[in-house]
């Protein structure tokens, strides 16, 4: 065989798994595109309907859910494009801030109330769930902890004295 023929039988070859590589390929990149671009919709459709279940669930003051449901809107934007959705994460972020702060606001109440019910271990649990959330109340939480603090061990002590029964 001369060098002309095993140059045609090499570029048949070629040509011929090219088209068999063009017709089993699953995707070209067009279709990569495409299904990209799909996936992309598809976790910002998600992330939508999570948004709203997180803005319902902070109006309805269960921040909790609130705070989860942003949290997985914006996981959900992370997974789809850090760059594309870039503005939107951010804002997630703004607005989770402000769910943890409104949620320690209530946590500090709800203890303030508990803390008048002689509820104190369940006031000082509320108290550092607050702080944890924002930790900027932390000034406010360790006075408010300290007074529960000794009207506690003042309870402790009466009940040991008195019996639990004579205690109020």
């Amino acid at each position: 065989m001369n060098s002309k023929s095993l140059m045609c039988v090499v570029m048949c070859i070629i040509c011929a798994l090219s088209t068999f590589a063009r017709q089993h390929d699953p995707l070209t990149v067009r279709e990569i595109d495409n299904d990209e671009l799909v996936r992309r919709h598809e976790l910002s459709l998600t992330a939508q309907n999570a948004y709203r279940h997180g803005r319902d669930a902070f109006f309805e003051r269960r921040h909790e859910d609130a705070a989860s449901a942003f949290i997985t809107a914006q996981h959900k934007l992370i997974r789809a494009s850090r760059t594309v959705f870039a503005a939107e994460i951010e804002k997630l972020e703004k607005v989770l801030s402000v769910v943890y702060i409104d949620w320690a606001d209530q946590l500090v109440k709800e203890a303030e109330k508990l803390a008048s019910l002689s509820k104190y271990e369940d006031a000082l649990q509320r108290y550092d769930k607050a702080q944890a959330l924002n930790p900027k109340l932390e000034t406010e939480v360790t006075r408010k902890r300290k007074h529960i603090m000794k009207l506690f061990e003042k309870t402790k002590i009466q009940e040991r004295v008195y019996g639990p029964m004579y205690c109020f």
